[in-house]
């Protein structure tokens, strides 16, 4: 499922994903933009919502029995680290 979703967010970086069509024309597609790169800052008052795109994370977020980690889903040189490579 994580090397999907990195294809994905390539693919999208990249504006190779076309618009959803239904008969009555295509769909806005602006609001992918914000699918990866985006985090909730909080704030006094008012929490505040980040994006950056295209999405140059080199990272994913994971969450296990409580505790977060950060796991390197894209090498150095920008090659997607491997299915064997994430399972570690």
């Amino acid at each position: 499922m994580i090397a999907g979703l990195i294809d994905y967010s390539n693919r999208l970086n990249a504006e190779q994903i076309g618009p959803d069509v239904s008969r009555s024309g295509p769909f806005c597609m602006h609001q992918l933009k914000k699918m990866f790169g985006t985090s909730r800052i909080a704030a006094s008052g008012c929490d505040r919502v980040v994006s950056q795109w295209p999405c140059l994370a080199r990272h994913i977020s994971v969450i296990y029995k409580d505790q977060l980690f950060s796991v390197q889903v894209i090498g150095s040189h920008g090659e997607t680290v491997s299915v064997k490579q994430i399972d570690q």
